[in-house]
């Protein structure tokens, strides 16, 4: 057996000691892994070789002091048929070890300066068990390294335990880890990892003035999109799907002409999708796998003599973005020109409003099974019978339950108070008192609050197409943990908006763009929403009319589609920051 002394003070004095290290390496060391570099560096990391002395191939037994011990392959295993389980019955002093052996066979290859992501799955029934590692100098040879991590107490869970090294020390070619028993009881330990850690990607360089390096700035790509778009989605593989339909053109409706496209913003190309419905004015969402359930649409145009207005189909298709193709489901049990979708917690959505197929309002609730991939029958979706409006803002919540922030499209809000929770469960609506001016929401924007955890809704702008006010520059937080609203510390939007979008960005900020403060004016200015200050600030400048799609993301071109042109003339413009 090897003997490494790593310390020659009593054991209380290292446990001490490694208490520190633990606490250390929890500020510095147990840092999110980035993406490994290369494949696990372990040889035979789950102990199913055999090797020499009654240990696995590539492992060795090590320790030092007075203490009974032994060290048993166990069929207790994490995974496959064996674990490594190392015992102390007795101590006085001392410890023992299972290590990678100190060979050229075995012993990971590392590189100075470089730092690596160690991983084991244990079970421990003594608090005194460490990961311990020792590093290979090209001069000195074989040398004890640090005790970089204690393991809980985990008697008869397997646990896994993860921890970065510190940068390698030059000179060093080799490094050789295991569990250190320092306290009676035993350690078993299975499937470890070692990876090296990717050099993180420097961020580029900016050549602009401050407020671009800051802010960002447009530019106009060198390609024009090939469809007039009404819904995208950022697919999973960084694409993204655009959806026209019919683009809000009659002319393409009657001739049948549907188009979708899918814009690969790395080299900046769209490629025309076969579209086999008017998807104008669907609903859509990201399953869990990846693809886009799109839901309904448009099934018809209002008529001349103003007896039919817009119409919504049952029709119903998944999009696979590994293909790029549309596949029909099942239909659904109503139409709905204008729904909402949210997916639940087990991959099921639900999806309510919209107007049927005969222009009324739908007040058929619709639920799409995730282990059945199909839209259930009315008699297996819990129903209220209530029409929620047209794309009712229906936000999940950490329990389960469904919140409608009172964001909506066309016309008035809901009877009450605006906004209320939806149990589907019990089937129960509870109104949640306090929205502003609720039947002045139309086409508002909400967004839940970073952290999710705080269950904090922000609900903004807003008008009402039927008696046509200018658009408001209300802001509501509503509390959900509270029900109620919390007015912001500040104004909150210093600019009336309606037919506005918002979205939580990397800086954990809602983005908000609007497009109109009224029915026929735009606003050309994009806000960012601070969530400590609770107001808004900085305007970016656009100037295009009910335009949608407009993204962001580290060094990648984003294209900003158009849903409409611009025909209408502009007859005000919401003031700038600082008026």
């Amino acid at each position: 057996m090897r003997t490494h002394r790593t310390r020659t003070p009593a054991r209380s004095g290292r446990r001490t000691a490694l208490l520190a290290v633990g606490a250390l390496t929890t500020g510095l060391l147990l840092t999110a892994p980035q993406p490994a570099s290369a494949a696990n560096l372990i040889t035979n990391p789950g102990f199913e070789t055999a090797g020499a002395d009654d240990m696995p191939h590539c492992w060795e037994k090590s320790g030092w002091g007075d203490n009974d011990f032994s060290f048993t392959t166990t069929s207790d295993a994490h995974s496959g048929d064996r674990a490594m389980k190392v015992e102390l019955t007795r101590r006085t002093e001392g410890d023992r070890k299972a290590l990678i052996t100190e060979s050229a066979e075995c012993a990971p290859v590392v590189t100075p300066g470089k730092q690596y992501d160690l991983g084991l799955w244990y079970k421990t029934t003594t608090p005194d068990a460490s990961l311990t590692l020792f590093r290979h100098d090209e001069t000195a040879g074989w040398q004890y390294w640090t005790d970089l991590k204690t393991l809980d107490m985990q008697p008869s869970v397997w646990t896994e335990a993860t921890v970065r090294t510190p940068q390698v020390p030059d000179g060093t070619d080799r490094i050789s880890w295991g569990v250190s028993v320092y306290g009676t009881g035993a350690a078993t330990t299975d499937d470890y990892t070692m990876e090296q850690v990717t050099d993180p990607v420097p961020e580029p360089g900016c050549t602009g003035t401050a407020r671009e390096c800051a802010d960002g700035t447009w530019e106009v790509l060198p390609t024009q999109t090939p469809v007039r778009s009404m819904h995208s989605v950022v697919l999973h593989n960084g694409k993204v799907l655009l959806i026209a339909g019919s683009g809000n053109s009659e002319e393409l409706f009657e001739a049948g002409t549907f188009t979708s496209a899918v814009y690969d913003p790395e080299d900046g190309t769209y490629e025309v999708i076969p579209t086999p419905d008017d998807m104008f004015c669907a609903g859509h969402v990201q399953l869990q796998d990846g693809r886009v359930l799109v839901m309904s649409g448009n099934k018809g145009y209002p008529s001349a003599d103003g007896a039919l207005g817009y119409q919504g189909y049952k029709d119903s298709y998944v999009f696979d973005p590994e293909t790029e193709t549309y596949t029909r489901t099942n239909d659904m049990n109503d139409g709905h020109w204008y729904p909402s979708a949210t997916i639940l917690g087990n991959g099921d959505v639900v999806s309510f409003g919209g107007l049927r197929e005969d222009s009324t309002g739908s007040v058929t609730a619709e639920r799409w099974s995730d282990a059945e991939q199909r839209w259930l029958p009315t008699n297996r979706v819990n129903q209220t019978w209530s029409y929620w409006g047209l794309y009712p803002s229906m936000i999940l919540m950490q329990d389960g339950r469904l919140f409608y922030s009172g964001s909506h499209v066309f016309g008035n809000n809901i009877p009450g108070t605006g906004s209320a929770i939806y149990d589907y469960d019990a089937n129960t609506i509870t109104e949640v008192p306090g929205l502003q001016n609720k039947d002045e929401r139309d086409q508002s924007a909400s967004v839940l609050l970073p952290p999710a955890q705080d269950q904090k809704v922000l609900t903004l702008g807003g008008g009402n197409i039927d008696s046509n006010p200018d658009a408001n520059r209300l802001t509501d937080i509503i509390d959900l943990k509270e029900r109620r609203r919390t007015p912001p510390t500040s104004p909150g939007r210093r600019s009336p908006r309606a037919r506005s979008t918002a979205v939580t960005v990397r800086c954990r900020r809602p983005v908000t763009r609007a497009r109109c403060t009224s029915p026929r004016s735009c606003c050309p200015t994009a806000r960012c929403w601070r969530p400590a200050a609770r107001c808004t600030t900085g305007p970016t400048r656009s100037s295009r009319r009910r335009s949608s799609t407009r993204r962001r993301r580290p060094s990648t071109r984003w294209p900003s589609t158009p849903r409409r042109a611009a025909t209408t003339p502009r007859r005000s413009c919401c003031p700038t920051a600082g008026s």
